[in-house]
Order: structure tokens, then C-alpha cells, then sequence
């Protein structure tokens, strides 16, 4: 499912035991499926503040895309596939004006992909996007899971090697240190935590940690009715049965 032909991993064994200790299997997961949870929204996504940020302080010209569609890429049977990633990061900036879409051939390699997890989306996102990223040459790829629920552990990570990606393990100090990007990456959920070069810990605005707040307090709110919905329904089976006998 690529524009190239699909990479073979160069550490099948890593990868199959990472995804296995993350409870991501093809039994559990055949592909996309609708209902599932949803991430909080301060996760990648409020990231690629910072990511800006970052480019600010060293007059770098990225290229920061939310999801905006990759063109170019192809399904084995050769119909368009054009997938959304969370955070992209091309070497150079976007066109002028509001975007939906890029061609591969207009973007270039992009330097570093992230996705977010979510029930509905994990199953795909550490398999064909894994691959399919591998394939066009996407250098360093990474999946969050900001709320905690839907991977054992809050980061997988891959680096692109010759044969296809291999795990991406975090330092000593717990951090994925970028090559592409040149800076360093923390697993601190919701929010992936960001280490400039020189050091510096980039914070999220201000603006960022309000709508994350905002975010996460409806997602308990909708737990919660979640919860009574399937308290009372179990209420009620319990009379069903008592009535049937």
C-alpha cells in the first residue's frame, strides 16, 4: 500500500515484541473500526506548537503540516491513498494559503511523522502507515498515545534503516532523540514533552494547556455517561432475567 514497493522490516522480532507488549495484534486490530475512543486533543497535535516554536528559535524553515493529506501514494490494486498524518514535518515550508493536500512530489521525503492512537485508528497506524511510511522513506516515525488507553506504553518509535524500519528506543534518560529533527522527545501524557538542542524544555502556550483542559473535561464528562448508560443497562437485564425466571 505505496507509492514504492513495501520495505521489509530489518528487525521483525523488535517490532513484533514491541507491538505485542502493546497489546496490538492483527487479531485485535484488522483495520480501522468505528467507536472507539477518542484522543483528548492534547496530545501530537498541540506538539506541532511547539514544534513551531522550535523553528522559530533556530530560523529553521520546516514545513509543520496537521493533518493534511500526503498525496501520491497508491493501495496495492493501485487506487489513490492519501493519508492524513497527525504531525508531518517537511524540510521546507508549505506552499502559501490555507492546504488540504500535498503531493509527495512537491512535499518531498517528509523528515519525521507522528500519529495519534486511538482505538479506531491503532490497528493502522502500527501496521500499513508503519510500512507505507517506511516505503516512501519517511526517516523517523512515532505513535502516541496521549490518553493511556490504548497502547501499553505512551510511545512506539521507528528510525528507517537499509530494509525498512527498526525500533526507536528512548535514552537513559527516557527520550527519543530526533536525528532529523535535532531534538529530543518525552513520552509525558497527554502532552509529548520537547527538548530543544541546546537543552531547552519547550513548554506549551498557555493557549495550548486551556483547550487541552477544556478537552480532557469532556472526555469526562462523556466517560461518565458512558458509565451510567452501562450501569442502567445492566440494571435492566438483571430485571429482564428476574422477570423471565
Amino acid at each position: 500500500m505505496s507509492g514504492q514497493e513495501d520495505y521489509t522490516n530489518g528487525a521483525d522480532g523488535d517490532v513484533d515484541d514491541d507491538l505485542s507488549r502493546s497489546g496490538i495484534t492483527a487479531e485485535r486490530y484488522g483495520g480501522e473500526r468505528r467507536g472507539g475512543r477518542v484522543a483528548s486533543g492534547s496530545d501530537w497535535r498541540s506538539g506541532r506548537h511547539v514544534l513551531r516554536e522550535v523553528a522559530e528559535r533556530r530560523g529553521a524553515t520546516w514545513g509543520l503540516c496537521e493533518q493534511i493529506a500526503l498525496l501520491g501514494l497508491q493501495y496495492e490494486d493501485e487506487r489513490p491513498y492519501n493519508p492524513r498524518p497527525d504531525v508531518m514535518v517537511l524540510a521546507q515550508p508549505l506552499p502559501g494559503g490555507h492546504i488540504s493536500a500535498i503531493p509527495l512530489s512537491e512535499a518531498g521525503i517528509p523528515l519525521f511523522i507522528a500519529e495519534v492512537a486511538s482505538d479506531s485508528t491503532a490497528g493502522n497506524d502500527v501496521g500499513n502507515k508503519r510500512l507505507d511510511y517506511a516505503a516512501i522513506g519517511v526517516p523517523e516515525y512515532v505513535v502516541f498515545d496521549p490518553v493511556g488507553n490504548v497502547l501499553s506504553t505512551p510511545l512506539l518509535a521507528w528510525r528507517l534503516e537499509p530494509g525498512g524500519y527498526v525500533s526507536w528506543r528512548p535514552d537513559a534518560n527516557g527520550s527519543w532523540w530526533s536525528r532529523s529533527l535535532d531534538i529530543a522527545f518525552q513520552a509525558t501524557q497527554p502532552f509529548v514533552g520537547v527538548r530543544d538542542r541546546d537543552g531547552t524544555q519547550i513548554e506549551p502556550s498557555r493557549e495550548v494547556r486551556r483547550r487541552a483542559r477544556q478537552l480532557e473535561q469532556r472526555l469526562h464528562e462523556v466517560e461518565e455517561r458512558l458509565a451510567a448508560a452501562e450501569q442502567a443497562r445492566a440494571e435492566l437485564e438483571e430485571q429482564l432475567r428476574r422477570l423471565r425466571g
